[in-house]
Formats: structure tokens, C-alpha cells, sequence
């Protein structure tokens, strides 16, 4: 997806219309936070990263995984049009992973401050932990957000 995306020839735009396009898909319940996990490493698996411009990718992708398994922490107990952002990420990257490895990400809820949560978020792949850091994330009302983001746009968000 990564590679498909810089050969359109408009390189971070279209990354960013890839990222809104899968955003809308898991908000209407096409893909799963889990296919979106599937997808990454599908398309990481062609990447050289040793050495590579492409090593941050592996990097996203790692904090990616940490941010979908804290949100799945939380999902359950979100309210209707709730949604919980992240608003921090401090990871450690501690060791590389060869591509094709399966790799997974646990999310624990270490602190809630109103609707602030924090968590202590891992990644390991099947020999060792290749990451750990913390993880914070907002309670956030949809509406109220979808609201804020029209003001601000003048009204041109598209939805």
C-alpha cells in the first residue's frame, strides 16, 4: 500500500487520502481495527527496511499497532458517537523484526483522568518485545469533533 501510494506520483497526498479513505472504512465498520493491522503488515512485508528511507514506515507501523490495541482496550466501554484519540505517543523501538514476522501489541490501562487515558503499550514479534513506551488517548464526542473540524475548514470537510 506504501509503495502503491508513492508511485501515483503525488506521494504524501496520496498516503494522506490512503489513511482518510481506511478512516471512513473502519468508522462504517468495513475494515476492522484488526484488517487494518492485517493490511500494514501485508504491505510491510515488501519493504526492504535495513538501511531503507523506508525504516520510519516500520516505525508507523509499530506505534500503529500500540495505538490499535489501546483503542480495542477501550472500545467496549465507549458510549455511542464516542471515540477515544490519541494525543501521545512515546515508544521505544528495542529491537528490528525480519518481514513476515507476525507481530502483536498489548495495551494496558495504566491511568484515567477524566477523559484522558493512559496506557503502557508493547509489541513483540515471536521471539522477543521489539517495543514499549506509553500511550495516551481523548474521550471524545463525534459530533461535537465533526462539528469543531467543519468550523475550522470553512465547512469543506466533505461530510
Amino acid at each position: 500500500m506504501i509503495e502503491k501510494a508513492r508511485s501515483l506520483g503525488h506521494g504524501e497526498i496520496d498516503v494522506l487520502i490512503l489513511r482518510a479513505l481506511v478512516r471512513k472504512l473502519v468508522a462504517k465498520g468495513v475494515l476492522s481495527p484488526d484488517d487494518v493491522q492485517s493490511l500494514l503488515f501485508e504491505a510491510a512485508k515488501g519493504l526492504d527496511l535495513v538501511g531503507s528511507e523506508l525504516t520510519a514506515e516500520a516505525a508507523r507501523i509499530i506505534v500503529q499497532v500500540m495505538e490499535n490495541a489501546a483503542l480495542n482496550a477501550v472500545r467496549a466501554y465507549l458510549e455511542p458517537g464516542e471515540s477515544a484519540l490519541g494525543t501521545v505517543v512515546d515508544v521505544r523501538h528495542l529491537a528490528a523484526t525480519p518481514v513476515g514476522r507476525h507481530v502483536t501489541a498489548e495495551a494496558e490501562v495504566t491511568k484515567v483522568d477524566g477523559r484522558r487515558i493512559v496506557f503502557a503499550v508493547t509489541a513483540r514479534d515471536e521471539i522477543e518485545e521489539i517495543g514499549k513506551g506509553i500511550h495516551e488517548r481523548m474521550v471524545v464526542d463525534l459530533r461535537r469533533l465533526t462539528q469543531r473540524l467543519d468550523a475550522k475548514s470553512g465547512g469543506r470537510s466533505g461530510r
